[in-house]
């Protein structure tokens, strides 16, 4: 039972991590290409890795909802735990991004605020940018939780089954929604949503799980999966392995070449002892509040960045690191004690019988989001 907890908190460390690793890309990308609304994001580049950090997310997402399922809870009562956990916060940052909008319109640069696009970011409903066409809420990060929430509705749908059949029946539901554009055709938003390869990573994370418990998860096998997870990062971030995408877009391929990598980083972690110091405390707690991280980092971001540039300076990696990221970190570890404990607290009390609204909202392995939130 030691090593478990040893290694669940090196999955907390590791959410940290993928939200540190969103927030450098994200500021990295408004600094070079938000002047552009219409530029993709490569998949292949030393900075487009950045954003793997959302396919670690996803990965530990099928992993924790698998320790959550040997719970066996209610099928009802784990949709209740997860609404609780994921909406409050997205709504309370979505509002306030609307409010922000309403009060200054230039804040939405691509699109006009209309209550239609507010329902539907509000009730993860897909629709495509009225700009660039990529498909994403008003917060534009808040894409992640719509996938998010497809998984939750399938798992639980599925929570009653055997670990085995479930990732199998998973895997099933999830190749065919793959094989929607070739029923329907693409370009529907609900059909290019369901229909991206990452919705593989959840099944992967789901796998891992059964990995784990079946003990494979030895040191001779994470000293392997960390050699292989340094030869793909180096062929992503040096574009060696750009030949092999050639033809197909990020959406058909990014669980090939994102997910892999973000399965073996989990693989990883999943080894690596966890002692009790300060740094690693200091680490979980950069976990705990990955998730107010990754739906307030855009704020921060947007406030520094313009401050920076009406001082004349032109933002560039030492800003981004020495300056932004920090603040960041104590911004979201502020906000997570101020504004997300206490709105899942309420939530608890709201959704979940008095046996679990009363268990501690924080502590428990987390995951999400979303980007991943925590199973609590």
């Amino acid at each position: 039972m030691k090593k478990q907890s040893g290694n669940i908190v090196s999955l907390q460390i590791l959410r940290g991590f993928a939200a540190s690793m969103i927030v450098i890309g994200h500021n990295n990308y408004s600094a070079t290409t938000l002047a552009d609304p219409s530029a993709g994001f490569p998949l292949f580049g030393w900075t487009e890795l950045l954003s793997t950090g959302v396919d670690i997310f996803f990965v530990l997402s099928g992993f924790i909802m698998m320790l959550v399922a040997e719970k066996k809870p209610r099928r009802s009562e784990f949709l209740a735990s997860r609404i609780a956990r994921v909406v409050p916060i997205y709504w309370f940052y979505t509002l306030l991004l609307v409010a922000a909008a309403i009060i200054a319109p230039s804040i939405l640069r691509w699109t006009t605020l209309t209550p239609e696009l507010v329902l539907k970011s509000l009730f993860f409903i897909p629709y495509h940018h009225p700009v660039d066409g990529k498909i994403q809420p008003l917060l534009a990060q808040g894409w992640t939780l719509h996938y998010e929430m497809l998984f939750y509705i399938v798992f639980a749908a599925l929570i009653s089954l055997s670990a085995a059949a479930r990732i199998g029946a998973t895997l099933l539901i999830f190749a065919a929604l793959l094989a929607l554009p070739a029923i329907f055709g693409s370009g529907a938003a609900i059909v290019d949503f369901l229909s991206d390869t990452i919705i593989l990573e959840f099944a992967a994370g789901m796998a891992l799980h059964v990995v784990y418990r079946r003990g494979w998860v030895t040191p001779q096998a994470a000293a392997a999966a960390a050699v292989a997870l340094i030869a793909i990062v180096w062929g992503l971030g040096s574009g060696a392995l750009a030949p092999l995408a050639a033809g197909y877009d990020q959406q058909q391929v990014r669980f090939l070449f994102w997910g892999i990598p973000a399965v073996l980083s989990v693989f990883v972690f999943l080894s690596l002892p966890t002692p009790n110091n300060l740094i690693v405390r200091f680490l979980r707690q950069i976990g705990d509040a990955s998730y107010t991280m990754y739906l307030c980092h855009t704020f921060i971001i947007g406030v520094m960045t313009t401050i920076w540039a009406k001082l004349g300076f032109t933002p560039g990696p030492a800003f981004t690191l020495g300056v932004v990221f920090p603040v960041v970190v104590v911004g979201s570890l502020v906000a997570y004690a101020v504004i997300e404990r206490p709105l899942l607290g309420i939530a608890r009390k709201l959704m979940l019988p008095r046996g679990r609204r009363n268990a501690p909202p924080r502590q428990q392995p987390t995951v999400t989001a979303a980007c991943a939130p925590s199973p609590e």
